[in-house]
């Protein structure tokens, strides 16, 4: 007991608890190191053992004591005070966390919602993945075929020309490469 109360009494004289109230970084890092071990302890406590969490909200508290010990007029309960600011910032923490859970569950029934627009975008995108994905099946003949069809925009005639074939070689092997192309989508 006499810890507990030594700790909601405070170690600051006077002209101590004066100069840690200006942001005197020697009185900080005493305010600091007196209660860190403290609070942390009692944020592990109601965080269930979440060491990391209890960093964060020790790293919070101690935030809120540099920016609002100014207001506090006297340092009789600065343990009390600190102990406070900890208590309400794990309670902020617990209403985030219900209601970020709150988001999940509604989102997790709710349907997403895409435009029209976005849809036949994907669709397009996971068409052309399906394409290219197959393409790269293909033999090197195919794939130039393919290339200068599709590519370059050639009609067959000129294609029969790029590759000294004639036109019904050329056009017998579009249809394979066509057909080997679609067995290969249609496989996915």
């Amino acid at each position: 007991y006499m810890r507990l109360f030594l700790f909601i009494l405070g170690v600051f004289t006077e002209e101590e608890f004066r100069k840690l109230q200006e942001g005197e970084a020697e009185y900080i890092k005493k305010l600091y190191d007196t209660y860190k071990n403290r609070i942390y302890n009692y944020l592990l406590f109601k965080l269930n053992n979440n060491e990391h969490d209890a960093y964060d909200i020790l790293a919070d508290t101690f935030e809120v004591v540099i920016t609002t010990v100014v207001r506090l007029r006297n340092q009789n309960n600065l343990g009390g005070w600190l102990i406070a600011i900890a208590r309400n910032l794990v309670r902020g923490h617990y209403k985030k966390l219900k209601k970020r859970q709150h988001i999940l569950e509604y989102t997790k029934y709710k349907e997403p919602h895409y435009s029209p627009d976005i849809l036949v975008e994907l669709e397009k995108n996971y068409q052309y993945s399906l394409l290219m994905t197959a393409y790269e099946g293909l033999t090197p003949l195919y794939k130039k075929i393919f290339e200068l069809r599709y590519f370059e925009s050639k009609k067959i005639k000129e294609i029969a020309g790029v590759l000294n074939k004639t036109e019904d070689s050329v056009a017998s092997t579009l249809k394979r490469m066509k057909k080997k192309l679609k067995a290969t989508i249609d496989h996915y």
